[in-house]
């Protein structure tokens, strides 16, 4: 996989975008986080995102990526996409507290 979600830097949601490569990205209307972990192919990974009050984080495989403070969507709609490339969804699970 080249990306796992859309990486149009001018959508209107918040957007996490991780490469084969271990780069990632994490934004909305401007860049929140940026940084590269490894993160080997052909193999299940973990990912994680929360949403707590004004705090968003995000981690792969347990190894928390980022956490920045953004109070720019406060509640909101939650979705997933792999753009134009294949990809495998187990265990998903989405909850509110």
């Amino acid at each position: 996989l080249s990306k796992v979600l859309s990486n149009s830097d001018d959508l209107d949601e918040m957007v996490l975008v991780l490469f084969s490569n271990g780069s990632f990205k994490v934004y909305e209307q401007r860049k929140l986080a940026t940084g590269h972990i490894p993160f080997p192919e052909n193999k299940w990974h973990n990912l994680k995102l929360a949403f707590n009050n004004n705090i968003i984080s995000g981690a792969i495989d347990g190894n928390e990526l980022f956490r920045v403070i953004d109070k720019e969507y406060p509640t909101g709609y939650c979705g997933m996409g792999t753009g134009w490339h294949y990809g495998i969804f187990d265990n998903l699970k989405i909850t509110s507290k």
